[in-house]
């Protein structure tokens, strides 16, 4: 996510998946709407993951928008850690 400014360390289709997945659902990976400040215990527990989130957010949004996030809660929940507010209400992309 620290490369997405620099195109030349930014070269693949599923790297600028991942970084579009990330903004979108940006509650749970940044600190601030700017995107310059990261959650790293969340981080830590979803990236390993990320293909996995991204794949139930492509194949559910059309029936169930907040399927990623929510299965990024659970894994979040089985790590230890509360999660951020993921509702309707922070769905939209701050950038």
């Amino acid at each position: 996510m620290k490369m997405a400014p620099y195109p030349e360390l930014f070269p693949s289709y599923e790297d600028e998946k991942r970084l579009a997945f990330c903004r979108e659902h940006h509650v749970f990976f940044y600190q601030s709407g700017g995107g310059d400040l990261f959650v790293t215990p969340y981080i830590d527990v979803l990236w390993p993951r990320i293909d996995e989130f991204i794949q139930i957010h492509e194949s559910r949004k059309s029936v169930d928008y907040l399927a990623a996030g929510k299965a990024m809660q659970e894994a979040l929940k089985a790590a230890g850690l509360k999660g951020p507010d993921w509702s309707a209400g922070n769905v939209e992309s701050p950038f």
